[in-house]
């Protein structure tokens, strides 16, 4: 949420001040060398002592602390912002395909991110790929994202074999107007979890804020995604769904619409300004503080 607040012309001032503000919370605390050995739960414990306030990033975030800690300090929940780039016009995807070889009549799935297991990014190329078998649909599948673990992408070029003219798998991280150029082409993107990672998904913003239907696994963090937003499935049936989206245009255009809204409600400017809220009330106690320790 700091990053959406230093996108921000207007902010800069509020940055400065936010920059000052976590300064004097890291010199409430004791300073102390990292420690190699620090287990998770005692780093988070040293956070928290180190703070006068904590921010989370989305309410299964926060579920994941432990009571111990919510009792400590007072935890604001405020969303991932969303950078809204709306959805293209049919000339514009035309082109777009175009210029990166896709064919013009295909039904374009794609993901983003980091890719690893608890992404299930094989499951995805392979239901994406089964819409070819299925539902006799010209589907097209992009991973976007770093494969670092070699056996990881050799599993994944596997599930791409069958049909390695319709995947695209890209050799790291794709960004600036490579990553908006091959969301707004697309269709229908999808983000699944194994298990849980914490907070909410940077990729999955950013295909909501391109215009586009998503699938998304409907539990953990992805669980608090409005249902016009996101298409919700459980650990089975994501060719089913995709599917569905293919021979439904207006469900596409239902869940482009929903995605919209979302991006305009979690917009920079919009989290910013909450976070710069809860920023002016911890100043504004930590002020009350100084205030009765002089009187």
């Amino acid at each position: 949420a700091v990053g959406g607040v230093a996108r921000l012309g207007w902010g800069r001032p509020l940055v400065r001040r936010v920059a000052g503000f976590f300064r004097g919370l890291a010199a409430a605390g004791t300073r102390r060398a990292p420690d190699a050995d620090l287990s998770v739960e005692a780093l988070l414990s040293r956070i928290v002592d180190c703070s006068r306030s904590m921010v989370v990033l989305g309410e299964h975030a926060k579920s994941l602390l432990a009571p111990s800690h919510l009792a400590r300090r007072d935890f604001d929940v405020v969303p991932l912002y969303v950078r809204g780039t709306g959805t293209p016009a049919a000339a514009e995807k035309a082109r777009l395909r175009r210029r990166y070889g896709i064919p013009a009549g295909a039904f374009v799935v794609t993901t983003t991110g980091f890719q690893a297991p608890v992404k299930r990014t094989e499951d995805i190329v392979r239901a994406s790929l089964g819409l070819l078998d299925s539902g006799n649909a010209p589907a097209f599948v992009q991973v976007l994202g770093e494969i670092s673990d070699p056996g990881f992408r050799r599993r994944l070029e596997s599930a791409a074999r069958k049909r390695a003219d319709a995947v695209y798998l890209s050799d790291g991280f794709v960004e600036g107007g490579e990553l908006r150029d091959r969301l707004l082409l697309s269709d229908a993107a999808v983000y699944l979890r194994a298990w849980s990672t914490g907070g909410p998904s940077a990729g999955l913003n950013d295909a909501l804020g391109a215009g586009l239907p998503c699938v998304v696994t409907g539990a953990l963090g992805f669980s608090e995604y409005p249902d016009s937003a996101v298409l919700k499935i459980g650990d089975e049936g994501l060719t089913e769904a995709l599917l569905a989206l293919y021979h439904d245009p207006a469900a596409r255009a239902a869940y482009a619409a929903g995605a919209e809204r979302f991006a305009a409600a979690n917009s920079p400017e919009a989290v910013a300004a909450r976070l710069g809220g809860i920023l002016e009330r911890a100043s504004a106690a930590r002020k009350e503080e100084r205030t009765a320790v002089l009187s």
